[in-house]
C-alpha cells in the first residue's frame, strides 16, 4: 500500500502479469466562516491492469486539500489526484466554499469516503478523517470565523498473485 503523498515506485515482481489496484484521490479541504465542508476524493476498487514483469511504475498519491482561511484570503483547496502510473487516474475532492457556505455559523462536515471519515464541521474545521490506514476524507468546514480543515490524503493498494 502507497499512502506517502506525492510520487513513488512501484517495481513489478518477476512472474506478474496482472495486479489488482484500488485507490482514492485526497479528500478536499473545507471552507472557512460557516464554510462548506470538503469533499471526499474518488474510488475506484479493484480494478484489474495489465503489467509487464520486473517494470517499474510510478504510483502518485494524491495529497489532501488545504483548508480555507478568508482572513489571509485562501480559499479552500482541492485534493489531489492518485494514480497508477498512466493506466489508473482518480481525481481528490473539491475545495468546500468559503465564507457562510450554507452552513453558518457553525459549518458544514466534510463528505465521508470509502475508507475515511470526513472532518466534522466545529470550531476551527476538524481535519478530514483517515479512518484507521486510508484516507480520502474531506476537512470539515469553520465555525464562525474560523478556518477550514485539511482534507486526508489518497492512498494507492496494489495486490498480485504469482502462480
Amino acid at each position: 500500500m502507497f499512502s506517502t503523498v506525492g510520487s513513488n515506485t512501484f517495481t513489478v515482481p518477476a512472474g506478474v502479469n496482472s495486479v489488482r489496484v484500488s485507490m482514492i484521490g485526497g479528500g478536499g479541504g473545507g471552507g472557512s466562516w460557516g464554510g462548506g465542508g470538503g469533499g471526499a476524493g474518488a474510488f475506484v476498487r479493484y480494478s484489474t491492469l495489465s503489467v509487464t514483469p520486473s517494470t517499474a511504475y510510478t504510483i502518485t498519491v494524491g495529497g489532501g486539500g488545504n483548508g480555507g482561511d478568508s482572513w489571509n484570503g485562501i480559499t479552500a483547496g482541492a485534493g489531489g489526484s492518485s494514480s497508477f502510473d498512466v493506466l489508473l487516474s482518480v481525481n481528490g475532492g473539491g475545495g468546500g466554499n468559503d465564507i457562510q457556505g450554507g452552513c453558518w455559523p457553525s459549518g458544514c462536515g466534510g463528505g465521508g469516503s470509502t475508507f475515511g471519515a470526513g472532518g466534522s464541521g466545529a470550531g476551527n474545521g476538524g481535519n478530514g478523517g483517515n479512518g484507521g490506514q486510508f484516507g480520502g476524507g474531506g476537512g470539515g468546514g469553520g465555525a464562525g470565523f474560523t478556518f477550514g480543515g485539511a482534507g486526508a490524503s489518497g492512498m494507492v493498494f496494489i495486490e498480485w498473485w504469482i502462480w
